[in-house]
């Protein structure tokens, strides 16, 4: 279990840092995660994997950034509840994909719609603490080093929201996407460049191929020895 940021004087000498995290989306991904999530009235969901880095931009704070190098687009089949305002992932979808992070030491990122032309960008109750609930897992199920991060992201036709887990506090936070446009990309068909391998991570075969919302979820087997 990792501790607990202290307040005021219980702090004594030892010195936290604020931290901050960035999400990094390449185009060609974001345009496919929006066109999936987008383009139907009941909520969809997405996983984006990639990796994460830690660096310091000013005293006193680190930036925990995370870039995305894979989208797994679910398909109908792999959701368990599927209903214009919940979708839950179907428990051995969610759990190959917690398998692929501590295999691959990959960064999770979550990400599903409100549908609706009006539908505001902002993550409902249930959505922050089923976020914190599957982030909190993420960090007691995947090794802090190299480091790792867990995030969720909601798209609707008005915006973008995000949130990640700040395993030094315990708590949620927002996410700063620099690289995602202020409102989601209109639906447009995945491209060429969205097929299975698209941007694999050098030295390593792919993790997560992209998937059309009405193909079959991609088998992985399971490695030797995986907990998860």
């Amino acid at each position: 279990m990792r501790p607990t940021a202290p307040a005021g004087p219980a702090a004594g000498n030892r010195t936290w840092e604020k931290r901050q995290c960035r999400l990094i989306v390449p185009d060609v991904i974001w345009t496919g995660l929006s066109a999936h999530l987008l383009g139907s009235n009941l909520e969809r969901f997405a996983y984006l994997l990639g990796r994460a880095e830690i660096h310091g931009d000013r005293p006193g704070r680190r930036v925990v950034t995370i870039r995305i190098r894979h989208a797994l687009l679910l398909p109908d089949a792999a959701l368990a509840v599927r209903t214009p305002t919940r979708v839950e992932v179907a428990a051995d979808v969610s759990r190959a994909v917690l398998r692929t992070c501590y295999e691959h030491a990959l960064s999770l990122v979550d990400a599903h719609s409100h549908p609706g032309l009006s539908a505001p960008a902002i993550f409902s109750g249930v959505d922050r603490a089923n976020a914190l609930e599957t982030h909190r897992e993420f960090h007691a199920t995947i090794p802090a080093r190299p480091p790792v991060a867990a995030a969720s992201l909601l798209l609707t036709h008005t915006g973008v929201d995000g949130l990640w887990f700040d395993p030094d506090t315990g708590r949620l936070a927002p996410l700063d996407f620099p690289s995602v446009p202020p409102s989601a990309a209109p639906a447009v068909a995945p491209t060429a460049a969205d097929a299975p391998g698209a941007g694999a991570l050098p030295g390593e075969p792919p993790v997560a191929a992209d998937t059309a919302a009405d193909q079959p979820l991609p088998h992985r087997g399971a490695s030797a020895g995986a907990r998860p």
